[in-house]
């Protein structure tokens, strides 16, 4: 601040001193030439002498501000630029010393004030423009100058003060933020390679895990084929139970392998016709579509550009489930609904199945929370957990409206994409 305010101040004085200088000579008042050169020199020592240290130059730069003062207060009166100067000088300390000092500067100018009423009083000024005033009236016109200067001493260090807080207070909330956000990089890259782990691992042991299943579903097929005459009904029912377990446990495995797989949207993105999806629906589940009689409604779908693996075994998930939790002796309807959001599609999959009951809404896209009995209905619990990691790794979102007896409505959304 005192570098950029000498910056300031000496080319300004530079610019007044030799116009000033050049009419004292012509008017023949060769004491204020000889004081506008002295001013001057000791104002570029001040700003450019070297081997001065930062706080002499500055104790230097205030005794001349007030040398200056009382110069001119003295050769020019109470009517000149004297009082200006004292003032400037007040907020000129305030502004580069420490705040400690704040006050010193308010009663200096207290001083001044008194020196030029001595002057004034013993008519000690060479100059007759300086005895314009009485010692009174000076003193009533030196009031308002030490009005201000105490209050500035006692506003300008609390207003400085203040704002160091605030900067300090922002600094230090900065560096946080800064180690926050660095430690937040390192757990996400940490948590990336724990993914990484984690996936790699389900992937294998999901590999490993077949191999032992199929050799127990085989060798159980085998036993019951080879010795089923020669066991009793116990036994074959206990064939029956491995076998079926077997079989179910490779569901799961087949399903985890698929959850670890799921969230890695192919990032080639191509235009999708959802009408096509849904006729190759129709054509892939034309058994189980005809064994229950569904009716699969849809209309006018549109096409749109987007991940199309993510998206299209979400849709055949939810309408799997539609008809998978249809009600008894009731043939299935699925209705599917796309509404073109202002950023984002909206899909809606609703049926007239048995419905969920709404303290279960999100318990159903968590894996393994099934809601009724496996002899019920079959699966491994896992879709809907894929459904989800699917479309939240789109930035899309999922949920259920649903009343238990009355159906349910699944809807998800995902951003446009150009």
């Amino acid at each position: 601040l005192f570098s950029r305010l000498v910056e300031w101040v000496i080319p300004l004085s530079l610019l007044s001193i030799f116009p000033s200088i050049a009419y004292t000579i012509s008017q023949g008042v060769y004491e204020f030439a000889f004081f506008d050169v002295i001013f001057l020199c000791i104002l570029l020592y001040v700003g450019f002498g070297k081997n001065i240290e930062n706080n002499n130059r500055k104790l230097l730069y205030m005794a001349f501000l007030y040398c200056t003062a009382l110069l001119l207060l003295i050769y020019v009166g109470a009517a000149g630029p004297g009082q200006l100067f004292l003032y400037t000088a007040c907020i000129q300390g305030l502004l580069i010393l420490s705040s400690r000092y704040a006050y010193l500067w308010s009663w200096l100018n207290l001083a001044a004030v008194f020196i030029f009423a001595i002057v004034l009083h013993f008519q000690l000024s060479p100059m007759e423009a300086a005895n314009d005033f009485d010692v009174v009236e000076w003193l009533v016109i030196a009031t308002n100058l030490i009005f201000l200067s105490f209050l500035s001493s006692a506003l300008i260090p609390q207003i400085f003060y203040g704002l160091s807080v605030t900067f300090r207070s922002h600094q230090d909330l900065q560096k946080k933020l800064s180690l926050k956000n660095k430690e937040q990089k390192v757990l996400l890259v940490e948590l990336k390679e724990k993914n990484m782990e984690l996936e790699q691992f389900a992937y294998i042991a999901s590999h490993d895990l077949q191999e032992p299943l199929r050799m127990i579903g085989s060798f159980m097929g085998l036993l019951q084929k080879n010795y089923q005459t020669q066991l009793d009904d116990k036994a074959n029912q206990y064939i029956h139970f491995a076998v079926d377990g077997a079989r179910r446990m490779k569901a799961i495995i087949l399903d985890l392998l698929e959850y670890s797989r799921a969230g890695k949207p192919d990032h080639t993105v191509e235009k999708i016709s959802f009408s096509e999806v849904l006729e190759e629906y129709a054509e892939l589940r034309r058994d189980i579509i005809a064994q229950k009689d569904a009716t699969i409604i849809y209309n006018n779908l549109p096409e749109i550009n987007g991940y199309k693996l993510p998206l299209v075994q979400a849709l055949y998930n939810l309408i799997d489930n539609a008809l998978k939790y249809a009600k008894e002796e009731v043939a299935p309807k699925v209705s599917i609904y796309v509404i073109d959001k202002d950023d984002e599609w909206l899909f809606s999959v609703k049926d007239n199945g048995i419905g969920i009951e709404e303290r279960f809404f999100d318990r159903i896209f968590v894996m393994f929370q099934r809601l009724h009995n496996k002899d019920e209905y079959h699966g491994t619990g896992i879709g809907l957990a894929i459904v989800k990691k699917n479309i939240e790794s789109m930035n899309g979102k999922i949920w259920v409206e649903s009343v238990k007896g009355e159906g349910s409505t699944f809807h998800l959304t995902v951003p446009k994409l150009p």
